[in-house]
């Protein structure tokens, strides 16, 4: 029995000191000096597409069942409703008591409560317009204020939200507050549905399209208006997820060892990731990241990711290292084959993948890769060593499809699944 106990004392060790090799593919995010660019990431692929934050002030949902409006509010934009009248009054808009009506922001939270719904009463009111039950349109009652970060004052009437051949399109108007650069903007969102939001610049009068596909990305890394514990709005530096993701954070742990995805709870709100898995650290005068913060990600009915963050560089080049791990569907084959000892990374991988196992010291296994028809297209050697090897495997030249990585001990084969892109 003792020496029974020793084993498994010894087997249970084994496992968890491989458990570091899932530590997940490094990659690197750059939002660039002072955060200007967002970043929309893809947790497959990388970097999906850069945009500059500045260009924008108001941001238009695209979906034909959604009345948000977005403000620019990570560049300290703030929107008031005008507290003096409805929009019979438009040349009438001035600023007095402005400062008691309190200002307006898209919620954290909730991408369908950008700064203009923030007033909403529920259905039929939105916040800046009344939903119409007889045409089925948005009609706007409210004139609103947004003072940008340049100190300009707009003036804003949300006019409606109504549709071309089932298509959203938005009007509304636009000026300065001495009434100048008066215009009435149509933005028809038929060329735009693949997306989220369509944008616009009130400085230069132009649509702005800079968002990829709504099905191309899952983190936006940006800046943002948040609520600080304190209560006090603040502008924040973090990610921001999707609309339909769901989020785990999971704090006190190892980011290196713990990979208990399906015990959490997941949350579809879209600054679960947010920004406070880094602080400012006024000794060192730098940012330091939360090292037992983990985030799993779900992107689908069986596509589960692990993320976390190992450096934040601030804001001289806005650089951000995270590390990702897909733990389910082609992952999880690997969760299990692990414990066997072997392990890719990534997977789904092109042009070539990382190849971990878990040898003694001085062990020689095959490595061999072969296609659905048993042919081995890929063959290795490799020896054990103190601690978990790591071989770089090239896919190159292999037609896209599933192979299988087959690890030889003599003994016994573990197999495990890649699939090349």
């Amino acid at each position: 029995m003792k020496n029974f106990t020793i084993q498994l004392i010894a087997a249970c060790f084994a496992l968890t000191a491989f458990a570091p090799v899932l530590k997940a593919e490094e990659d690197t995010v750059t939002m660039g000096s002072g955060y200007a660019n967002d970043i929309y990431y893809n947790l497959e692929t990388g970097v999906e597409s850069t945009a500059a934050r500045a260009l924008w002030d108001l941001g238009f949902s695209t979906k034909v069942f959604s009345a948000s409006i977005l403000i620019n509010d990570g560049t300290a934009g703030e929107l008031y409703t005008w507290g003096g009248g409805d929009t019979s009054g438009w040349a009438m808009v001035d600023t007095v008591g402005m400062s008691a009506w309190g200002p307006l922001y898209n919620d954290p939270e909730d991408w369908e409560m950008g700064a203009f719904t923030r007033n909403d009463l529920g259905h039929p009111d939105y916040g800046w317009g009344v939903y119409n039950n007889f045409t089925h349109e948005v009609v706007g009652d409210s004139i609103y204020l947004l003072k940008r970060d340049d100190g300009s004052v707009y003036k804003i009437w949300i006019k409606r939200k109504t549709y071309n051949a089932g298509k959203p399109v938005w009007i509304f108007r636009t000026a300065l507050l001495d009434g100048t650069n008066d215009q009435t903007v149509t933005i028809d969102c038929t060329p735009y549905t693949s997306k989220n939001f369509i944008y616009y610049s009130l400085s230069t009068g132009l649509v702005i399209d800079r968002e990829p596909a709504a099905a191309d990305w899952h983190l936006l890394f940006t800046k943002y208006m948040a609520m600080h514990p304190t209560g006090a709005p603040v502008v924040v530096t973090g990610a921001l997820s999707n609309y339909d993701l769901g989020i785990a954070e999971v704090h006190g742990v190892s980011q290196l060892l713990y990979n208990d995805f399906k015990a959490q709870a997941y949350d579809s709100s879209r600054s679960v990731v947010g920004y406070d898995w880094k602080y400012f650290d006024l000794g060192t005068f730098s940012y330091t990241v939360d090292d037992s913060v983990v985030f799993f990600i779900k992107t689908g009915p069986e596509d589960v990711w692990k993320l976390y963050f190992e450096t934040f560089a601030g804001s001289m080049t806005g650089q951000i290292t995270l590390r990702k791990f897909k733990m389910s569907t082609a992952g999880l084959d690997d969760l299990l084959a692990q414990e066997q000892g072997i392990f890719t990374y990534p997977n789904p991988a092109s042009g070539s993948t990382m190849v971990v196992t878990n040898l003694q010291p001085g062990q020689a296994a095959n490595l061999r890769l072969v296609d659905l028809q048993g042919k081995v297209v890929r063959q290795h050697t490799i020896q054990g060593a103190a601690e978990a090897e790591e071989t770089p495997l090239s896919l190159d030249g292999l037609v896209q499809g599933i192979y299988f990585l087959n690890l030889d001990l003599g003994t016994r084969v573990v197999t495990t699944k890649i699939i090349v892109r």
